[in-house]
């Protein structure tokens, strides 16, 4: 078997390269690590901290084009979240960014409206790429969002189900620290917002449960 792992900050694995930068501890630390290690299957790991729904959307059906996949596991990102193509590369544009497109973009242009509609765009898109060409899917989400924007034509195509957030899987950080890796003040990029080992093991059981037979949704 051959996984694809795509996401963003949680699927690659932020933070667990601890206060040493140790990027060996990130990768074999990881839920992506975890799950081949128990299913004896080979993966490959295409995250990037920051990706939007666009691009995880691009650089999956990218990949299955171009190799052999068995299962795809997505950590969908934050609604809000889209990308910029200018020509030469995609840019992440993100709330949490600082660069100017990313300001000017969640100042005059995003809504929750326009949110709801690209997440469901690109949920429905990956569903009918990924069953036209026999590949089974699991997703998960970063977070429970606020579903009250207006149900689009990209909401009313696309199959109604169920999908886990990360906070479903091993709680939020109030309630359920141990699950989150330590914060270190003086560090930016260690601020105690992703999950430690701990987490993404509890993240690596539900995706094994769901590889096991147990709790696929119906329409996979």
């Amino acid at each position: 078997m051959n996984i694809l792992f795509d996401g963003a900050s949680i699927a690659y694995g932020s933070e667990l390269q601890g206060l040493d930068d140790n990027d060996d501890d990130r990768i074999k630390n990881r839920y992506s690590q975890l799950v081949s290690d128990k299913l004896n299957a080979t993966y490959d790991n295409i995250s990037e901290k920051g990706k939007s729904n666009d691009g995880i959307l691009r650089s999956t059906i990218d990949y299955c084009e171009n190799n052999q996949v068995d299962l795809v596991v997505i950590q969908f990102s934050p609604y809000s979240r889209t990308e910029l193509f200018t020509g030469d590369r995609y840019y992440n544009i993100s709330a949490a960014s600082d660069k100017i497109y990313s300001k000017v973009f969640f100042r005059n242009i995003q809504n929750l409206n326009n949110a709801g509609d690209n997440f469901y765009k690109n949920k429905f898109l990956l569903e009918d790429y990924l069953s036209s060409n026999n590949i089974k899917y699991y997703f998960i989400k970063t977070k429970n969002e606020n579903e009250t924007f207006y149900n689009s034509r990209w909401y009313n195509m696309s199959k109604k189900y169920k999908i886990k957030s990360v906070r479903d899987i091993i709680g939020d950080r109030r309630h359920n620290p141990e699950n989150y890796c330590k914060r270190f003040i003086k560090k930016k990029e260690l601020r105690g917002v992703h999950p430690n080992k701990k987490g993404h093991m509890l993240i690596c059981d539900e995706i094994i449960a769901y590889c096991t037979g147990l709790n696929i949704p119906e329409n996979i």
